[in-house]
């Protein structure tokens, strides 16, 4: 049988502290990039209230996001519309998993479909 494609409208938080890391987090256990390393995302249509409410409880205090652009991914059966919002914090609370540059290539690893947005992070 043929899988029907779904697009999924979502909103990705690149999410940074004063020292310049970045949180991710792990993926659930199944689904989509299952056990994976990735970035805050979560199902949204035109705007940040779904992301910011959610990094608002991970992250113990209000957060609001800035827009930074768009971008699509491609999977076989599903395309992701994203929505990417930058979020500045002091410092991440402890449980928090954040990381630098260097982590991110030879640690983590993040899926093209968010190593993709990094460049966004970049002073234009």
């Amino acid at each position: 049988k043929r899988v029907r494609h779904r697009i999924l409208n979502v909103a990705v938080g690149l999410v940074t502290d004063r020292r310049g890391r970045l949180l991710i987090e792990k993926r659930p256990a199944k689904g989509l990039l299952a056990g994976l390393w990735g970035l805050p995302i979560v199902e949204a249509d035109d705007n940040a209230a779904p992301l910011d409410a959610a990094l608002s409880a991970q992250l113990n205090r209000p957060m609001q996001g800035h827009y930074l652009g768009e971008a699509k991914h491609v999977f076989t059966h599903r395309t992701w519309r994203m929505r990417v919002y930058r979020y500045t914090v002091g410092a991440f609370p402890d449980g928090c998993v954040a990381a630098d540059r260097n982590a991110l290539h030879r640690t983590y690893a993040l899926p093209t479909a968010f190593s993709k947005l990094l460049p966004l992070l970049e002073p234009s």
